[in-house]
């Protein structure tokens, strides 16, 4: 029976043609032209509207658990200034500071904001065993709101914490530009 479905899945695979770079680009340029890319690229970009968010600081934690992911907090201010403690697992051991843009920042807050992160609830949590922990915070006017997850939880959260490890991925240490 296994082989039957191999084949099957197999079969129907091959009828799928392979995709091949440009596709999506050449589907954009059968409908635009370059005129009107040119003129949107004159039009001033509004970086205020993604600063009135209100949050100044985001941050992250990984507990490593069982299932030996790595350990680490992460914490990035609105002025894009980074700090980093690197546990059990992680690339990166002990303390680190360093610097993301600004702009980095400031977009992912709006779209945190704009995902309702403030309206969460506080916990999302199961019974089951050998999952990883992630502490996830905001700081807006003043107020800081935590959100724990183990196994489970909106998938609001879960962007929230891709969203959070993508700045740390941009993030460049001071150790490494010689500061």
């Amino acid at each position: 029976m296994r082989v039957i479905c191999l084949v099957f899945i197999l079969a129907n695979l091959a009828a799928v043609p392979a995709a091949l770079a440009g596709q999506i680009a050449t589907a954009y340029w059968r409908g635009h032209s370059i005129d009107e890319v040119e003129r949107i690229k004159d039009e001033p970009v509004e970086h205020v509207a993604l600063s009135k968010h209100g949050i100044t600081k985001l941050g992250i934690e990984r507990e490593g658990g069982i299932q030996s992911a790595p350990a680490y907090v992460f914490y990035v201010t609105r002025n894009g200034r980074c700090e980093y403690y690197g546990g059990s697992g992680s690339a990166k051991q002990g303390l680190h500071t360093g610097r993301v843009s600004p702009y980095s920042f400031h977009s992912v807050a709006y779209f945190i904001a704009q995902l309702g992160y403030f309206e969460l609830g506080d916990t999302y949590s199961s019974h089951l065993a050998d999952a990883n922990t992630v502490y996830t915070m905001a700081e807006r006017n003043g107020t800081k709101k935590y959100i724990m997850r183990y196994v489970g939880g909106p998938h609001e959260l879960r962007l929230v914490e891709r969203l959070l490890d993508s700045l740390l991925a941009e993030v460049k240490w001071d150790e490494e530009s010689g500061k």
